[in-house]
């Protein structure tokens, strides 16, 4: 029928239990007098079913817990009983813009979010999940223990390196050594390539990655689609050849190397937030910390951390075995150990063979 409202109950002013129409068929006149409306607000549940009977299509609605529930009532019929009264969603948020939409019988005022109310690619960089390991120990879960792995996967690039890679680039900018427009220059076997190109794409700056040839086709693929330039070394060069190539290029003004094995913008990264998403997670209740070791940037920085919160944690740092080749993880030379490693901060070094590992 043209006038029949649907109600749901809800709360009045008075905390008394009544009905609220949610969806009327009043006259076209009465549309036109809802402009300048007063609205006596009541609280709804933050997603809500309204149904349009003029068009019968159904409408779902999803609001924060602020946002309220009101009526229209048209100026010129008020204090009348017949006073068309239609449903309003009003956001009680600051800042947020509104907009009228008429859906058959239905007026509704829908939040319009900002620009800035969506996170950037920056902004989602941590803060990854920690998962349980439910079948690789039964018998220490029998006994209490449990194997966590933290899902650095999750972020934008698809490691943990997405974290020093932004991390050395903002750091840069703060302490006023690089500026947007400028080239970046970093030798890397991979992840760490793939994470600075997205950062440097982000922050708008030039990146050239300088790698062993052996690298896959598809990190090069996805370094290629943030905008890098890749140079390649020979695979029986390795990332020594790349280093130095790298270093060669900063001297002769092709740009800035931010040097991953020896910038403290690095573990600096993990210290500000792996090691404290590791505690925080865990209630402070992590016993051993194991990562492999590259830059060994990770290690550091949560070592730093836990350590602080904790000297009873165990800190285990893998490495490859001698003669073998594990994409990520080095043992290096001695004149190429990274200058951010404190030996002093891992107290168990694993070996693990090529065999294994894959």
């Amino acid at each position: 029928r043209s006038h029949t409202p649907l109600f749901f109950p809800s709360r009045g002013v008075s905390g008394e239990e009544a009905p609220v129409p949610c969806a009327t068929r009043g006259s076209s006149d009465r549309r036109r007098r809802a402009s300048g409306a007063r609205m006596a607000s009541a609280s709804f549940p933050p997603t809500l079913l309204l149904l349009g009977l003029a068009a019968c299509v159904p409408l779902v609605c999803q609001a924060d817990s602020s946002a309220k529930l009101g009526f229209l009532a048209s100026p010129g019929a008020s204090g009348s009983a017949h006073a068309a009264r239609r449903p309003l969603i009003a956001s009680h948020a600051k800042g947020r813009a509104a907009s009228f939409r008429a859906i058959g019988g239905l007026r509704m005022v829908l939040n319009q979010p900002r620009v800035t109310d969506y996170q950037t690619m920056e902004q989602i960089v941590g803060k990854t999940p920690l998962v349980r390991l439910a079948r690789m120990d039964p018998e220490g879960e029998r006994r209490g223990n449990v194997i966590l792995c933290k899902l650095e996967g999750n972020n934008p690039a698809g490691s943990v390196k997405d974290r020093p890679a932004l991390n050395m680039i903002v750091a840069a900018e703060e302490r006023g050594d690089i500026k947007p427009g400028d080239t970046l220059i970093e030798a890397t076997s991979g992840n760490t390539g793939i994470a600075l190109a997205m950062a440097a794409a982000i922050r708008g700056y030039k990146m050239i990655l300088i790698m062993p040839d052996n690298m896959t086709e598809e990190r090069r693929a996805t370094m290629r689609v943030y905008g890098a330039e890749l140079v390649s070394v020979p695979k029986s060069g390795g990332m020594e050849m790349a280093r130095d190539l790298a270093q060669e290029m900063e001297e002769e003004g092709k740009g800035l190397v931010l040097n991953q094995f020896g910038n403290m913008d690095n573990p600096d990264a993990h210290y500000a937030s792996t090691g404290p998403e590791v505690w925080e997670d865990t209630g402070g209740r992590v016993t051993h910390f194991v990562s492999s070791m590259g830059t060994t940037g990770t290690i550091m920085g949560v070592s730093r951390y836990l350590k602080e919160q904790s000297e009873g944690v165990r800190i285990c740092g893998v490495t490859p075995e001698e003669g073998s080749s594990i994409p990520g993880i080095r043992r290096w030379p001695k004149e190429y150990l990274p200058t951010i490693f404190e030996e002093a901060r891992v107290d168990e070094t694993i070996e693990v063979n090529q065999q294994v590992s894959e």
